[in-house]
C-alpha cells in the first residue's frame, strides 16, 4: 500500500491506496484543475490507515476540507521525505 499526495499547484489530497494511478483517475473525474501525483510512500498494508490518520493530524493545521491540505508541491515533497527518513521513529510512536 502507498501513502500518497495527489494535487493541484497548491492543494494536496493525502490518503492511501494500492493503485495511486488508478486513483488519481478517480480523483481526476469531476475535478476542473489538472490533479498529479505529488509524493508517495510505500508502507506496509496493517499499520497505512493508521499512518494516514498519523498525517492528517499532524497537518491538521493545513487542512481545507477532509483529506485536502493547504500546501504546494514543494512542501508536501519536503513533508514526505521527512516522513520516509523518519518512518521506523513515527511508526514506533503508532504502536
Amino acid at each position: 500500500m502507498k501513502i500518497y499526495a495527489i494535487g493541484t499547484i497548491n492543494k494536496q489530497k493525502i490518503g492511501v491506496s494500492n493503485n495511486v494511478a488508478q486513483r488519481l483517475a478517480t480523483l481526476q473525474t469531476g475535478n476542473s484543475e489538472k490533479l498529479s501525483i505529488h509524493s508517495t510512500i510505500e508502507i506496509e498494508d496493517d499499520i497505512a490507515f493508521r499512518f494516514e490518520k498519523f498525517v492528517h493530524r499532524d497537518q491538521s493545521h493545513r487542512r481545507i476540507l477532509g483529506e485536502w491540505f493547504d500546501m504546494n508541491q514543494a512542501e508536501v515533497k519536503t513533508l514526505f521525505a521527512y516522513y520516509e527518513i523518519t518512518l521506523d521513529t513515527l511508526l514506533a510512536q503508532l504502536s
